[in-house]
């Protein structure tokens, strides 16, 4: 329990020594001879392997579900979207499923910006994800540009998140540590879609038209 790997532990137990203190353990007695102390290195090597064995297991569950078009880490989906733990089913959340189209809309019809919209939402009252008045631009910027939400959910095995915002666009070759496995492929699942294709395929061109003219008229020339 103290170290997993064996390299801290062989260094944990250096710096312990070189402070005057002792390392003591309840059910085992320890053994500075140099026996003892090749039974200690054995501890920490067979700790370091018995825990690369389970993430590999792990990882291995992990790739078989999303094999099958399950969601392997419903906790990091989407706020439009809610996880049926019974039936491990996805479906659109009532609240704020309409909040989201409503967010798409705007951004066409009106061609809000994102700090538009973010004042928009917080004219009509609308409380942000986290339950204040403040709309972050970052939260609105994850919601508009996500394949989720056109029912696209392409998960990393070996990440974190599933659907979210941020996992989205992790790399390609998202490796997970210490599992021997290469999570390279993005595994697809099918969630429901709170937009059609068409919606946010014109959402993606106004925000990149936003963030032309954004750049445009920002731009000043300066003497240094």
């Amino acid at each position: 329990r103290l170290a997993r790997d064996l390299a801290d532990l062989l260094l944990l137990d250096k710096e312990l020594q070189k402070a005057g203190a002792r390392l003591e353990t309840i059910t085992t007695e320890v053994d500075r001879s140099p026996e003892g102390r090749m039974f200690f290195q054995f501890k920490g090597a067979f700790a370091e392997y018995e825990r690369a064995i389970i993430r590999r297991r792990t990882m291995e569950g992990r790739l078989r579900k999303a094999r099958e078009g399950k969601l392997v880490n419903p906790r990091n989906l989407p706020v439009w979207l809610r996880y049926d733990r019974g039936s491990g089913s996805v479906a659109l959340d009532e609240q704020w499923a309409p909040v989201v189209r409503m967010a798409y809309r705007l951004v066409v019809e009106e061609g809000l910006t994102l700090r538009a919209l973010a004042r928009r939402l917080h004219q009509m009252g609308i409380p942000s994800p986290k339950g204040g008045s403040h709309w972050r631009i970052s939260t609105l910027q994850g919601w508009l540009s996500s394949p989720v939400a056109m029912g696209e959910c392409r998960q990393l095995v070996g990440s974190v998140g599933t659907c979210g915002e941020g996992s989205a666009h992790r790399p390609e070759g998202f490796v997970a540590k210490d599992s021997g496995i290469a999570a390279k492929e993005r595994q697809p699942v099918q969630v429901p879609p709170v937009v059609d294709r068409e919606l946010w395929e014109q959402v993606q061109r106004r925000l990149a038209r936003n963030k032309a003219l954004a750049a445009r008229n920002t731009r000043h020339d300066y003497l240094l």
